[in-house]
């Protein structure tokens, strides 16, 4: 339908923008400023813009051309910089205005949806690893392997057949990933610590088991275990760590 949708806490759902070319994914930044990414409709593909709607409802292209193509990835850090992603290249590109961009990262694999914390951006691969991508462009492997089959545990033993997208508890003490093809939700648990970097230098655990520090070569592999959720329709789990949203949702359609 290509639409823009607001649902209410009531469950009402309203269009609030139409005609876009297949949007994929959207974030809203401090100022209620709304960036929608276009993959193509009808999963052609071919989109190559994000279209930032103010909060007076005002529409415009924000970025466009310039190596986006299949656009899909968006997240905002706290500078109001948008980082897009394109799926089938696996490239992101970090937004600093409108047309102003540059390729941050190239990722070696199809990339869908990111997200932002504590400084890095993170993403999901089609090669069935979670990438941290530093702001001057460096990536390390914070989870999964080549490895086929779904398994959970530390870090360096865990396993994606096909992770998709990227969200954080309000937090950022738990990152949530969407592990096709069967819609399993994982979460990867993360201790925090007074540094600007976000994270602690805890040993990976699985099982109680204690893991190595700096494995894969990364100085700040931190996080501490990886497990899926039970799954049945909707996700079981402590209500803590649900991520939350004061705004009413707002979903493309």
């Amino acid at each position: 339908q290509n639409n823009l949708v607001r649902i209410s806490d009531s469950a009402q759902s309203t269009v609030i923008a139409s005609g876009f070319n297949g949007p994929a994914h959207l974030v809203v930044s401090e100022r209620d400023e709304v960036f929608v990414s276009e993959f193509g409709a009808n999963f052609s593909g071919n989109g190559s813009r994000v279209i930032k709607i103010d909060a007076d409802g005002t529409r415009s292209t924000y970025v466009s051309g310039n190596g986006l193509l299949d656009v899909i990835g968006l997240a905002l850090d706290k500078e109001g910089n948008l980082y897009v992603g394109n799926w089938n290249s696996g490239r992101i590109y970090k937004c600093t205005g409108p047309q102003t961009f540059s390729l941050l990262a190239d990722l070696p694999g199809r990339v869908n949806q990111i997200a932002f914390m504590s400084g890095y951006i993170y993403a999901a691969c089609s090669d069935g690893r979670i990438y941290r991508v530093h702001q001057d462009g460096r990536t390390t492997i914070l989870a999964g392997g080549i490895a086929s089959g779904r398994v959970d545990g530390s870090l360096s033993a865990a396993r994606f057949p096909q992770p998709n997208s990227i969200a954080f508890s309000l937090n950022g003490s738990v990152m949530y990933i969407n592990d096709a093809p069967s819609g399993a939700l994982r979460a990867i648990s993360l201790i925090h610590d007074s540094h600007a970097d976000g994270l602690s230098d805890a040993n990976e655990t699985a099982a109680g088991t204690r893991g190595t520090q700096g494995e894969r070569g990364c100085p700040q592999r931190r996080a501490i275990q990886c497990r899926r959720w039970v799954c049945v329709g909707a996700c079981q789990s402590n209500r803590s760590h649900r991520p939350l949203h004061p705004r009413p949702a707002l979903v493309c359609v």
